[in-house]
């Protein structure tokens, strides 16, 4: 009923998760608490509230915004409206930072916002999410307060699964073998791996935050791409810088069989825990931003 009543996917307004998180939470006399809460305003078809200020696009549109479809012609109508839904979406952050800041509780308090993933508006022909392994959909926010850490910024590459790995080491624990994560704050990663399943794409690759090669499950093929030289992925890099190549394509496989053969024996999952391939680089100095 829902779905059909408010034209939306399922998903139900940030504001609403945001007034729900903010009750649950209460006051600072509560006891330690931990949250997951998962923010939708930005995602296809990007609604926001008709009260919702629209900075970035007019509201007005005369066609209909789809997963992966919209016209070629209205890119950037289609990024500002994307851009006005961020916007709401980071109002709601804030409603619940003043609530942590109101009550006393924000200075004892870890907080991570982070996207899931990025988008993409016909950069490479396609649009939204869930497709190939192109920087527009890789790159996403990672933002971290807790107590005692001054503000800088970190270029370092970062994954989804180091988080657990750093919220253990920001509550001074040791980390968990069971973790294929690190510490972002205890070291930097070598490499970052990637992969894609979707009924649109099937890619597994890696990166080093300069070379990026990215392996074609379905067509066969692999790519390499210049992340410094071609920063907008439009040359293929695999014919003319073979020795980076097929390094790369070695420790991709290499990962990838492990991980497989870890989750397809039983007997190894009883008896051990995932594989971690590679350790971390030591920490890289970080640059300083403003508050």
């Amino acid at each position: 009923r829902f779905t059909r009543q408010f034209g939306r996917a399922g998903k139900i307004d940030d504001r609403l998760t945001i007034d729900e998180a903010i009750r649950w939470i209460g006051d600072a006399g509560q006891a330690p608490f931990f949250a997951y809460i998962n923010l939708q305003n930005s995602h296809v078809p990007y609604p926001i509230p008709a009260s919702a200020p629209t900075p970035f696009a007019a509201r007005e549109r005369d066609f209909a915004i789809r997963f992966n479809l919209f016209p070629a012609d209205s890119v950037e109508k289609v990024r500002g409206t994307y851009r006005n839904a961020l916007h709401y979406v980071d109002a709601q952050i804030g409603r619940l930072v003043a609530h942590l800041e109101a009550t006393g509780q924000l200075d004892r308090t870890i907080l991570m916002v982070m996207g899931d993933h990025g988008q993409a508006f016909l950069e490479h022909g396609f649009g939204a999410h869930g497709n190939e392994l192109y920087e527009e959909l890789l790159r996403t926010p990672l933002i971290v307060h807790a107590p005692g850490l001054e503000p800088e910024l970190r270029r370092g590459l970062a994954q989804h699964v180091d988080v657990a790995s750093t919220v253990l080491g920001l509550l001074g624990l040791p980390p968990h073998p069971a973790f294929q994560g690190i510490d972002l704050f205890a070291g930097q990663r070598a490499y970052a791996y990637l992969l894609v399943q979707t009924p649109l794409a099937n890619q597994y690759g890696i990166t080093d935050g300069h070379w990026k090669l990215v392996v074609d499950g379905r067509r066969g093929t692999a790519q390499l791409r210049d992340l410094v030289r071609d920063p907008r992925e439009q040359i293929d890099f695999v014919a003319r810088d073979t020795v980076v190549a097929h390094g790369l394509r070695r420790r991709v496989d290499t990962w990838r069989e492990a991980q497989l053969r870890y989750y397809r024996t039983a007997a190894l999952r009883a008896t051990t825990y995932a594989p971690v391939l590679p350790g971390p680089r030591p920490p890289a100095q970080a640059t300083l931003a403003s508050p």
